[in-house]
Protein backbone atom coordinates (compact mmCIF):
# COMPACT_ATOMS: atom_id res chain seq x y z
CA UNK A 1 0.00 0.00 0.00
CA UNK A 2 1.19 3.49 -0.79
CA UNK A 3 0.71 6.19 1.43
CA UNK A 4 0.73 10.05 0.71
CA UNK A 5 -0.94 12.39 3.56
CA UNK A 6 -4.73 12.00 3.55
CA UNK A 7 -4.62 9.67 0.14
CA UNK A 8 -4.05 5.63 -0.03
CA UNK A 9 -3.83 4.16 -2.71
CA UNK A 10 -3.91 -0.04 -2.60
CA UNK A 11 -2.83 -1.89 -5.28
CA UNK A 12 -4.72 -5.27 -5.09
CA UNK A 13 -8.59 -6.50 -6.06
CA UNK A 14 -9.96 -3.94 -3.05
CA UNK A 15 -9.77 -0.39 -4.60
CA UNK A 16 -11.39 2.54 -2.35
CA UNK A 17 -14.37 4.80 -3.34
CA UNK A 18 -11.91 7.95 -2.99
CA UNK A 19 -9.29 6.10 -5.10
CA UNK A 20 -11.71 5.64 -7.86
CA UNK A 21 -12.80 9.06 -7.41
CA UNK A 22 -9.79 10.44 -8.19
CA UNK A 23 -9.60 7.89 -11.45
CA UNK A 24 -12.95 8.72 -12.63
CA UNK A 25 -11.55 12.48 -12.35
CA UNK A 26 -8.54 12.03 -13.95
CA UNK A 27 -10.80 10.43 -16.83
CA UNK A 28 -13.01 13.28 -16.89
CA UNK A 29 -10.40 15.94 -17.17
CA UNK A 30 -9.16 14.12 -19.94
CA UNK A 31 -12.08 13.58 -22.05
CA UNK A 32 -12.44 17.49 -21.27
CA UNK A 33 -9.19 18.46 -22.48
CA UNK A 34 -9.18 16.13 -25.53
CA UNK A 35 -12.40 18.65 -26.75
CA UNK A 36 -9.16 20.92 -28.38
CA UNK A 37 -8.02 18.68 -30.68
CA UNK A 38 -10.93 17.24 -31.60
CA UNK A 39 -12.47 20.76 -32.28
CA UNK A 40 -9.26 21.43 -34.41
CA UNK A 41 -10.20 18.45 -36.44
CA UNK A 42 -13.48 19.17 -36.68
CA UNK A 43 -13.08 22.80 -38.19
CA UNK A 44 -9.63 21.32 -40.42
CA UNK A 45 -12.46 19.02 -42.12
CA UNK A 46 -16.06 20.74 -41.75
CA UNK A 47 -15.41 24.66 -42.79
CA UNK A 48 -18.25 24.99 -44.67
CA UNK A 49 -20.46 23.63 -42.31
CA UNK A 50 -19.15 25.11 -39.83
CA UNK A 51 -19.91 28.80 -41.49
CA UNK A 52 -23.45 27.78 -42.32
CA UNK A 53 -24.16 26.84 -39.28
CA UNK A 54 -22.21 29.26 -36.92
CA UNK A 55 -25.41 30.47 -35.05
CA UNK A 56 -26.44 26.53 -34.26
CA UNK A 57 -23.13 25.89 -33.03
CA UNK A 58 -23.30 28.97 -30.86
CA UNK A 59 -26.76 28.24 -29.83
CA UNK A 60 -24.90 24.60 -28.50
CA UNK A 61 -22.39 26.74 -26.64
CA UNK A 62 -24.40 29.01 -24.66
CA UNK A 63 -27.16 25.70 -24.07
CA UNK A 64 -24.06 23.85 -22.68
CA UNK A 65 -22.83 26.51 -20.51
CA UNK A 66 -26.84 26.76 -19.28
CA UNK A 67 -26.39 22.81 -18.25
CA UNK A 68 -23.82 23.54 -16.27
CA UNK A 69 -26.11 25.85 -13.91
CA UNK A 70 -28.34 23.32 -14.08
CA UNK A 71 -25.92 20.33 -12.50
CA UNK A 72 -26.31 21.97 -9.49
CA UNK A 73 -29.33 20.20 -8.93
CA UNK A 74 -27.38 16.73 -9.39
CA UNK A 75 -25.56 14.55 -6.95
CA UNK A 76 -21.69 15.35 -7.10
CA UNK A 77 -21.09 12.16 -9.64
CA UNK A 78 -23.64 13.06 -12.21
CA UNK A 79 -22.58 16.50 -11.58
CA UNK A 80 -19.22 15.99 -11.75
CA UNK A 81 -20.16 13.88 -15.48
CA UNK A 82 -23.02 16.64 -16.66
CA UNK A 83 -20.20 19.18 -16.43
CA UNK A 84 -17.40 17.29 -18.19
CA UNK A 85 -19.96 16.98 -21.59
CA UNK A 86 -20.65 20.55 -20.90
CA UNK A 87 -17.06 22.13 -20.67
CA UNK A 88 -16.53 18.97 -24.00
CA UNK A 89 -18.95 20.91 -25.98
CA UNK A 90 -18.00 24.52 -24.90
CA UNK A 91 -14.85 24.14 -25.87
CA UNK A 92 -15.51 22.34 -29.12
CA UNK A 93 -17.73 24.93 -30.12
CA UNK A 94 -15.35 27.37 -29.74
CA UNK A 95 -11.97 26.11 -30.90
CA UNK A 96 -14.22 25.60 -33.60
CA UNK A 97 -15.62 28.65 -34.05
CA UNK A 98 -11.99 30.33 -33.12
CA UNK A 99 -10.60 28.48 -36.46
CA UNK A 100 -12.83 29.37 -39.22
Amino acid sequence: MLENGNTSILISNNVSIYDMDILQYLILALIALSSFPIGLIVSKYTRDEIKKGRNEILAVAILSGLAILLSFFLSAGERAVAITAAVFLIILCSVSLRKV
